[in-house]
């Protein structure tokens, strides 16, 4: 059985979820610590610089977002940092990313004034904007959904072999549009099969809203 628990004071909100008694997931959301890691917008480009195959983004909060060619690429091991844990994936993934970054040219993919679709993967620090990435990620309770990129992954984190194999099968059976990709969080080891598809087709309609939006908006 599970619960959801939620206690909300003048200065915090603090939501609990609970499975037969036992603490899953634990969020607290501070009114006076506005975080933007994690934030999806639409930005503009403001400035490339070339020398450095990085450019700057205005995405409307403060100081303009930073993003290098490393964000834009597919880059699995950004991922790993991000959610703090190593996948295993479907493919020998390294070698064909370094080649394709090593290749990389930012202005193929940025041009001044153009909008982009990106996200907030480090606060802003002083009069440093936020650092963003074009290679986004819809997380879940138990999956993340990689709409840019079309790997599929397991948390090296769920040590059973069975369970493994279980939940590597399962993700590649998945339907979803060719260049998408699909990681199971350690969570997911302890999933049903039918709650895993339910939060894989709720993330997808997820992304299709966040591309509707963008695609409605003119302005970041």
């Amino acid at each position: 059985m599970k619960e959801i628990l939620i206690n909300v004071t003048s200065k915090e909100k603090r939501c609990a979820m609970l499975k037969f008694g036992k603490l899953q997931d634990l969020i607290v959301e501070r009114k006076s610590n506005r975080l933007l890691t994690g934030n999806i917008y639409r930005g503009e480009v403001i400035n490339i610089l070339h020398n450095i195959q990085s450019a700057f983004i205005a995405i409307n909060e403060g100081e303009n977002g930073f993003i290098h060619i490393s964000d834009i690429v597919e880059n699995t091991q950004k991922f790993q940092e991000m959610f703090d844990m190593e996948f295993e994936w479907d493919s020998d993934v390294s070698a064909i990313e370094a080649r394709k970054l090593k290749d990389a040219d930012i202005s193929k993919f940025m041009k001044i004034g153009h909008p982009v679709l990106v996200q907030v993967v480090k606060e802003p620090i002083g009069t440093k904007g936020a650092r963003l990435t074009s290679n986004i990620t819809i997380p879940g309770r138990y999956l993340v959904l990689l709409p840019n990129t079309p790997h599929r992954g397991v948390s090296r984190r769920i040590t059973d072999r069975r369970e493994r194999d279980r939940l590597k099968k399962l993700i590649r059976a998945f339907e979803m549009p060719q260049k998408m990709g699909l990681i199971c969080r350690t969570a997911s080891g302890t999933a049903s099969t039918e709650e895993l598809i339910a939060e894989a087709t709720e993330l997808l309609r997820t992304w299709e809203k966040i591309q509707e939006d963008f695609q409605n908006s003119d302005r970041p």
